[in-house]
C-alpha cells in the first residue's frame, strides 16, 4: 500500500509538472503571437503614415496644377471634387473589374429626382446581377461613410425600382483619407479605394479576406 501511495503520488506530481510545463509553453506563444500583432500593427501604422504622406503630396500638387490651368483658362475650370470624379471613373472603366468582379457598364452621375426627393450616386458599376456604387470624396471622413452606407445605399432601389431584383453593394473612394476610415467602411462591408502612387490605376485598401456586403 505505501508503495503504491508512493506511486500514485510521484505519478500526480509528474502531471502536474507536465500540467505546468504545458501552461508555460501555452503562455510564452501567446506573449510571442501578441509580440508578432503588436509588430504587425506598428508596421501597417507606419505603412499608412507613409502612404498618407505620399497622398498628401499628390494631393498638394494636383490643387497646384488646379490652379495653373484655371489661371490659363481665365477661372473656367473643374472642382477638385469632380477632377476626383474624374480619375476614379476613368481607372473604373479601363477594366470594369473589381476585385475579381466583371462589370458590363460604369456610369457616373446617377440621379433621381422628383418633385419632393433628388439623390445623385457618383459611379455605378452595373451587370446582369449585380450593381457596385462608388461614393467619391477628396477627403473621405468617417461621416462620409456612415451617411453614405446608412441613408444613401438603402434607398437606391427606391428611387430605382427597375434594379429591385439586383444585389447591391457599396464603396467609397477617396484621395486622401481620415484615420480610421478603413476599418469603419470594412465594417459596414464597403470597399475602400484610393489613388495609386505607382500608376494610374486606383488600388483597394480593405484587409486581406474582406467580403463586400450586400446592402439590400
Amino acid at each position: 500500500d505505501e508503495e503504491s501511495e508512493r506511486i500514485r503520488k510521484k505519478e500526480k506530481e509528474e502531471r502536474q509538472k507536465e500540467d505546468e510545463e504545458s501552461e508555460r509553453i501555452r503562455k510564452k506563444e501567446k506573449e510571442e503571437r501578441q509580440k508578432k500583432d503588436e509588430e504587425s500593427e506598428r508596421i501597417r501604422k507606419k505603412e499608412n503614415e507613409e502612404w498618407q504622406k505620399k497622398s498628401d503630396r499628390v494631393t498638394l500638387a494636383l490643387k497646384e496644377t488646379m490652379k495653373e490651368t484655371n489661371r490659363h483658362l481665365g477661372g473656367i475650370g473643374k472642382s477638385l471634387g469632380d477632377v476626383t470624379e474624374d480619375y476614379f471613373y476613368s481607372s473604373i472603366s479601363t477594366t470594369c473589374n473589381v476585385n475579381g468582379i466583371q462589370y458590363d457598364n460604369v456610369e457616373k452621375k446617377f440621379t433621381y429626382k422628383s418633385k419632393t426627393r433628388d439623390a445623385e450616386y457618383d459611379i455605378i458599376l452595373i451587370n446582369t446581377t449585380r450593381i457596385l456604387i462608388v461614393e467619391v470624396k477628396h477627403k473621405l471622413r468617417q461621416s462620409d461613410i456612415e451617411k453614405f452606407a446608412n441613408k444613401q445605399l438603402p434607398l437606391f432601389k427606391e428611387f430605382f425600382p427597375e434594379y429591385k431584383n439586383y444585389a447591391i453593394h457599396g464603396a467609397v473612394a477617396g484621395m486622401t483619407i481620415e484615420d480610421d476610415s478603413i476599418e469603419i467602411a470594412s465594417q459596414l462591408g464597403l470597399y475602400v479605394f484610393t489613388q495609386s502612387q505607382d500608376s494610374d490605376n486606383m488600388i483597394i485598401l480593405n484587409p486581406k479576406g474582406f467580403e463586400s456586403k450586400k446592402i439590400n
